[in-house]
């Protein structure tokens, strides 16, 4: 015999055959209180409406501040169009004054520096009358009208703009001269014909802008500012100035409004400490609301979970007088205290007949252990006669047998001779079964002593016994090493044997016979499993495996009692474990058991 390494592997098969050691239900894990249950059953139905809670807080949170950018840029868009209205009756009051005929005639043109002044009056702002060169013609603000006075750079900007589009155009918010304070310049040019032919520019200073600012109300600590295209403040709001101090630009919150018209825009900022301040209200007032709301309904759920629990609990207690012991009267709670009364009748009763029963066990015992003994007598006498009562006279039998052959076997005819053979071929039959009788009586007497095996080192030594009674095999063997089970030596040993002269017996006519021992599992438990290619058997037919004298082949193909595989069953229902099998016709079986768990008492 030879040991070599598995080659392939087998898929794992489905077993059937022994009884299974797993079938009992896993054990039932602790539920959780009715007070804890009513308690979560509070906070699960509380939290829809704390999430629609704060769903209408973020909501209110949302519309504070729309409201703060609404009413922000309602003030905003007011001053832009207060002033572009003013801008407005600026600008076509001088270009009423642009489309006098007093301006075509130089004579007339004292007529038209009169009404230049009522606009200088009126409006505020001095009036440049120049011609196309921009050389000043007349200046409100030169009594002797000797045309000393220039435009200035932002008044030449405004009038340069003006001809060359034929537009009024605003222009500059720069010093002007010779007043030297900060304003703008408005010029409207003189179209004859289609053609630009003088402007009218009126100046003004930002002051002319400041009643426009100052004219809406605004919040506590809110401010306004007319801001130039830059960017750069313009003119700030000055009412109100000592309860609005200015706050650095990244403490602020703006809102912009831009002139359609012209280039500028009104930004209303609003200090983030007053920007907050509503909605940090709003905030607080919504969650104590909620944290009320949540805590007296949580404190009512909790009352009424303690109450009920108490209530519970007093079911499986005795009423006096009709009444709860708890003092709430709960109509489905005493219905079940009723029903528990009556199943405590019931169960003192049957108290009563288990106590009974429990004293006449220990007779019961005492006599079924008799019972037991006189009975495993009997089996050791019968064992005793099989041994030698049947035997001495099949030993006589035989020598006679033997004794006639030699002797007489000369002188008996052919058919005499044959049924000589038969009765010594009977009488060896006879005692093999006899002596698997008594084995397999013996497989399981005794105590049973567990520890721990290695099982290759078993599976090893029976393969070596069997090479070495069969010499001419030759069998590929493959012993998974460190296989390790607990149970009695002596019992396991057999158990190999048996197991493994079954697959050396049905492997004897397989091209390249095989047998190989690995760890297996059965019912997730871990054993071992011992396969070969062999003769296999019809898993039909496999409820009479176990069975003693019961065989799937037929004596002629492979000898044999049937005995070995009941004396198997046996030893491992001995160890508490469990056997399986499958097979195929002509392509092997596998046997997996399993024997002692580890620890497991003798």
């Amino acid at each position: 015999m030879k040991f070599v390494s598995p080659y392939g592997s087998e898929p794992e098969a489905n077993f059937i055959g022994g009884p299974s050691q797993s079938g009992r239900a896993p054990p039932t894990e602790p539920g959780m209180t009715l007070h804890g249950f009513l308690v979560r059953l509070i906070w699960l139905c509380m939290l829809p409406p704390l999430l629609l809670a704060c769903y209408l807080a973020f909501d209110r949170i949302d519309g504070e501040r729309k409201a703060f950018a609404l009413e922000a840029k309602h003030i905003a868009g007011s001053v832009v169009a207060g002033i572009d209205f003013a801008l407005n009756a600026r600008t076509g009051a001088l270009g009423l004054l642009a489309a006098s005929p007093l301006a075509d005639d130089p004579a007339r043109w004292p007529a038209l520096r009169l009404e230049a002044l009522a606009f200088q009056r009126n409006l505020g702002g001095h009036v440049v009358f120049a011609d196309h060169a921009l050389t000043t013609l007349f200046h409100t603000l030169d009594p002797l009208d000797e045309q000393a006075l220039a435009l200035d750079p932002h008044e030449r900007d405004a009038a340069r703009s003006a001809l060359a589009t034929g537009q009024a155009t605003l222009a500059g918010f720069g010093p002007a001269t010779p007043t030297r304070a900060r304003g703008f310049s408005l010029a409207v040019p003189g179209i004859r014909f289609g053609e630009a032919v003088f402007v009218l520019v009126a100046t003004f200073t930002i002051d002319a802008l400041q009643p426009h600012l100052d004219q809406p109300a605004l919040p506590e600590g809110w401010s306004a500012a007319l801001v130039g295209p830059d960017g750069e403040v313009i003119v700030r709001r000055t009412r109100d100035r000592r309860t609005a101090p200015r706050s650095p630009p990244d403490e602020v919150v703006s809102f912009t409004a831009a002139s359609a018209v012209h280039p500028w825009s009104v930004r209303v900022e609003i200090p983030r400490s007053v920007h907050r301040r509503p909605i940090l209200e709003a905030i607080t007032g919504l969650a104590l609301a909620i944290l009320a709301a949540a805590l007296l309904a949580l404190l009512g759920g909790l009352a009424a979970s303690r109450r009920l629990t108490r209530a519970l609990h007093a079911a499986v207690l005795p009423a006096q007088a009709g009444t709860s012991p708890s003092g709430i009267d709960i109509q489905e709670i005493t219905e079940v205290r009723e029903r528990l009364a009556e199943s405590a009748t019931a169960r003192a009763a049957v108290e009563d007949e288990l106590r009974e029963l429990n004293a006449s066990l220990e007779q019961r015992v005492e006599q079924r252990t008799t019972e037991l003994t006189q009975l495993n007598q009997e089996l050791d006498s019968f064992a005793y006669a099989v041994s030698h009562d049947l035997r001495a006279p099949l030993r006589a039998m035989t020598g006679f047998a033997n004794a006639l052959k030699e002797d007489y076997g000369e002188r008996l005819d052919g058919e005499a001779g044959l049924y000589l053979e038969q009765i010594d071929l009977a009488a060896r039959k006879m005692g093999n079964l006899i002596e698997g009788l008594l084995s397999l009586s013996r497989s399981t007497r005794g105590e049973l002593h567990t520890e721990r095996m290695d099982v290759s080192a078993m599976a090893r030594a029976a393969l070596v016994d069997l090479a070495q009674s069969d010499p001419q095999r030759r069998v590929s063997v493959d012993i998974e090493p460190d296989l390790v089970l607990y149970g009695s030596p002596r019992m396991t040993e057999r158990l190999l044997a048996n197991l493994l002269e079954n697959a050396w017996k049905y492997t004897a006519h397989a091209a390249q016979p095989w047998i190989r021992v690995q760890a297996g599992q059965v019912d997730g438990r871990a054993g071992v499993c011992i396969r070969d290619n062999g003769a296999g058997f019809d898993m039909a037919h496999a409820e009479r495996l176990f069975q003693p004298f019961q065989r799937m082949h037929r004596q002629d193909e492979f000898p044999g009692l049937g005995i070995g595989l009941a004396t198997v069953q046996r030893i491992v229902r001995r160890h508490g474990g469990a056997i399986q099998a499958c097979a195929e016709p002509g392509a092997g079986a596998c046997f997996c058991f399993t024997l002692a768990a580890e620890g497991a008492s003798s």
